[in-house]
């Protein structure tokens, strides 16, 4: 009389296809990952911690890195260098437009009725004509400032773009001064409205992306965070 042997896994007792067919079943289980190893297993850390996230509608943390992957990187100093160019551009052009037609000095001459005035003048300080004849001294200051915001652009999150066009705005702004300063020894200023310094395009959007920057940073500030 033949006794059998019964046990968990009757094929491997047995031997020959059907404890083949056990091994071969329990070598897939192990390489799928549900046999406590295999690929799920190696990187079951990662994935849990990716897959909660997601469950929570946040970001895992390599995709957090500061500025973004590459393409968006790129992206956004492609903006920068554009809204940069523009500002320069426009400065350049409306400063050598009122130079040669008006001449320096020249004005106040009214242009919207007790609100807009024409008034041609040079600014050898900074914007808004503040501190004047501190030639050497504001050249510096703009290049440490314009190192500083291709930094923290650099380190910006991809969809930050308020911050992104208020940094470009002043970088803008700031490069199309900085050249008068080194290549003229001044400025020259045109736009008066009542009450406020002459200005020129450059410090126009200087002001404008630092309000930019502001109203930015005010509207993230008030957003109710995820739970």
């Amino acid at each position: 009389m033949r006794v059998r042997r019964r046990g968990p896994h009757p094929p491997l007792l047995r031997g020959g296809r059907g404890a083949r067919r056990g091994t071969r079943a329990l070598a897939r289980l192990h390489r799928d990952g549900n046999f406590g190893g295999g690929r799920r297993a190696r990187c079951g850390t990662d994935w849990g911690l990716d897959r909660n996230l997601a469950d929570r509608g946040e970001r895992p943390p390599r995709e957090r890195r500061p500025g973004g992957n590459e393409l968006s990187r790129v992206r956004g100093y492609l903006l920068l260098a554009v809204i940069a160019a523009t500002v320069v551009i426009v400065d350049r052009v409306t400063k050598i437009f009122v130079e040669q037609r008006f001449g320096v000095p020249y004005g106040p001459r009214e242009v919207v009725d007790h609100v807009l005035f024409l008034t041609v003048t040079r600014n050898a300080g900074a914007a808004f004509g503040l501190f004047q004849n501190f030639r050497v001294a504001f050249l510096l200051i703009s290049a440490v400032v314009l190192v500083g915001i291709l930094i923290y652009y650099w380190r910006l999150p991809s969809s930050d773009w308020s911050a992104r066009l208020g940094l470009a705005l002043v970088f803008g702004g700031a490069i199309a001064n900085a050249y008068d300063r080194g290549v003229k020894g001044s400025v020259i200023d045109f736009i008066q409205v009542p009450h406020w310094p002459i200005f020129n395009v450059a410090d126009s959007a200087i002001t404008v992306g630092v309000a930019v920057l502001l109203v930015g940073t005010l509207w993230r500030s008030g957003r109710p965070r995820r739970a």
